[in-house]
């Protein structure tokens, strides 16, 4: 699956304002986060993403608590195939 800006816009259009990045680690993978790192359904992010495979990812920071972002693989339907 190709993220295209219809689909861009329905994830904008259920979770608020979203970034779409890639990491920085020796492996860059793709993630997604919403707001100021929000927290989202998962199970919903998934139905408007079928065919990707998705991960929350969440990370403890001392200034601003948990932060939360999906790690989205294109290429696979189970992530972590790659």
């Amino acid at each position: 699956m190709k993220l295209n800006i219809k689909t861009l816009q329905a994830l904008e259009d259920q979770f608020g304002p979203l970034e779409l990045g890639q990491t920085l680690s020796r492996e860059p993978e793709l993630y997604i986060r919403f707001g100021y790192w929000h927290k989202v359904d998962l199970d919903r992010l998934k139905a408007l993403l079928p065919g990707v495979g998705v991960r929350e990812d969440d990370w403890d920071d001392d200034d601003c608590g948990v932060l939360y972002s999906y790690k989205i693989n294109l290429n696979a339907a189970v992530y972590g195939t790659l």
